[in-house]
Parts: structure tokens; sequence; C-alpha cells
């Protein structure tokens, strides 16, 4: 099993479970490691791990039983890992600290084109294009069904936030918003309807 992708996904219970399931179908143990590491390096385009050859980052994974994945040795970049051990920790502050109000998401613009975040189907990866959008009378942003807006919004000490345009969500109307996101899991929402994001906001912070 190679690379940083296999590194990170078994550690993914359910990953765990599909690599399991395939090899317990009759796929091949080699192929069905393959797919859960190369092929899914492949699939987000990144170009320098997922397999072991010329170029790519030397991270390893070894293992002896294929029943259960118990890691034996891990290698990052070219260097083993003296220990693998690892401990649960609690949250000690999962509240959510952020202020948002309607005025935070007002977002003037200069003219009608603007910076647009594009999301790409299937990947976690976006492009960035400049596009014409809507503005109101006051030369601010207005979402409609092809450009949302988004808000990302520092939750733990309430230190501000970035205001965004994002295409390809297809939202017909409401707001949507989450804080799971990694790394730091800060509140991000999407939406066309203002008072529809704060609703969100309100919603996500109890």
């Amino acid at each position: 099993c190679k690379s940083s992708f296999c590194r990170n996904s078994f550690g993914n219970c359910q990953t765990n479970n599909n690599v399991r399931l395939a090899i317990s179908e009759g796929i091949p143990a080699e192929r069905a490691f393959t797919m859960a590491s190369y092929n899914a390096a492949v699939a987000q385009h990144v170009k320098n791990v997922g397999a072991l050859t010329d170029g790519f980052i030397a991270d390893l994974v070894i293992i002896s039983n294929l029943d259960n994945f118990v890691t034996e040795k891990v290698m990052t970049e070219g260097n083993w890992v003296d220990k693998l051990e690892s401990k649960v920790t609690t949250f000690t502050s999962p509240a959510v600290n952020a202020e948002l109000s309607l005025n935070d998401l007002k977002l003037p613009l200069k003219s009608d084109k603007a910076h647009v975040i594009n999301i790409q189907p299937e990947h976690i990866t976006t492009k960035h294009t400049i596009e014409s959008v809507n503005r109101d009378q006051q030369g601010n942003f207005v979402a409609d069904q092809d450009y949302a807006k988004i808000i990302v919004a520092e939750r733990y000490h309430n230190l501000g936030h970035g205001l965004g345009i994002i295409h390809g969500f297809n939202m017909q109307e409401g707001a949507i918003g989450s804080t799971i996101a990694h790394d730091s899991h800060n509140m991000i929402i999407a939406g066309v309807d203002d008072k529809a994001m704060i609703i969100a906001y309100d919603r996500l912070k109890r």
C-alpha cells in the first residue's frame, strides 16, 4: 500500500471497509489497494503520490495481514516514523464563537466582473475564473441560481470571515452550511439568499 493517500485513507474506517469488501468479493488485494491509493490520487489530479516510482513522494504503509490491515511500519516522505502510537483527545471547546449579521454578507463589487470559485463535479478541487455577475443598485453582488454567495467564518475566536462567489452548487433557494471542513473546521455557508444564510448560521451556532 503506497502513498500519502493510502496513509491518510486507511485511517478512515469507510475506506478500510471498502477495501476489505473488495478483497472479500474476489478482487485481488493489490488491485484493491491500488484503487484506494493510486486511483484516488489520479481522480483528484494529485501528481506525485499514489505509487512507488521515480518522482513520487516516498510514503509507505507496511502491513502483513490483509484481513485487518494492522500497520507495522510507516514511512513519510522517505523517513520511517519511529512511533505508531495515537490517542483520542476530546474537544475542549467545540463551540461556534463566530458572529455574523446581514451586513457581513454584503459583497461590494467595482464592476460586474468578479472572481468566482467554480466547483469541479466529483472532485475536491475548484477552478478560479473571472465572470460577469449580477449587482444591485449599490454595486453589491446579488446571488442567483448560477452564482451563489459563500462565506467562511473563523469559528473559534471570531477573528473574521471571507466572502466570495461560487458557481456549480445549482441552488434554487435557501442556504447550506457546515462546520465540518478540514483542516480547521471553520463555519462555511453557501446560499442564494442572505436571510437564509443567517438562519443557517444561527442553526449551526445552536
